[in-house]
């Protein structure tokens, strides 16, 4: 479970945090920390799904990334990012999940409803999230190499949506589903049915989401 913070906006009960449950064997990867802040949870964690210590050259690699990544989001928009702790067992698959802020001008919920109804205009499905309005949709992956990693991309979903009493951003959470093997006509069904299991998998996330107001209490009874 994670709860990050956000300034505190607009009247009455607002959401400044949440908190989802994360599936045995991802890594919670905290995006509005200090790199050597998040290595060092990052390393806890996975020497905990690992059962042992982490290989140094794998430590070196999650430090370098999350150096990486901080400087990339100059804006501290990324909330968190989980990840698979490699592979899923058996398979050359893994996944992703980044949860960001995304800054939006309005005057009312009703400008925040609008954006989320130009996403079903788009083909979105509308869902609640915290018992709050959002959207969700999913992309088939081209199967080609992803940006910086030998993987390549065969899903993403991507939900957008409202937090409890926020006018000025959404949050949205994107998963990455990667295969790093090679698909064979014997394969290829055993490979779309674990990708087919990750998204539903992430939906069943979404339904974990609370929203936490600035005391860190779930809000509820809205």
């Amino acid at each position: 479970m994670t709860a990050p913070r956000w300034v505190r906006r607009g009247p009455g009960v607002v959401g400044v945090g949440y908190v989802v449950m994360v599936p045995r064997g991802w890594v919670q990867i905290p995006g509005q920390l200090r790199p050597e802040m998040a290595f060092d949870a990052v390393v806890d964690q996975l020497g905990s799904v690992l059962g042992g210590e982490v290989p140094p050259e794998f430590a070196q690699r999650v430090g370098s990334g999350l150096i990486e990544a901080r400087a990339a989001d100059v804006d501290g928009h990324v909330l968190d990012s989980y990840v698979t702790a490699g592979p899923l067992p058996d398979t050359g698959t893994s996944a992703s999940i980044v949860v960001t802020v995304v800054p939006v001008v309005a005057r009312s919920t009703d400008d925040l409803d609008r954006v989320l109804l130009g996403r079903v205009g788009r083909g979105a499905t509308a869902l609640g999230v915290g018992g709050e309005p959002a959207v969700v949709w999913s992309e088939t992956g081209d199967r080609r190499p992803a940006r910086d990693s030998p993987g390549r991309v065969v899903r993403r979903r991507t939900t957008l949506t409202r937090v409890t009493g926020q006018l000025d951003r959404l949050v949205s959470a994107t998963l990455t589903v990667l295969e790093t093997h090679e698909r064979t006509t014997d394969t290829e069904a055993a490979s779309d049915a674990v990708a087919d299991a990750l998204v539903e998998l992430f939906d069943a996330m979404l339904t974990t989401v609370r929203w936490l107001d600035a005391e860190g209490r779930v809000i509820t009874g809205r």
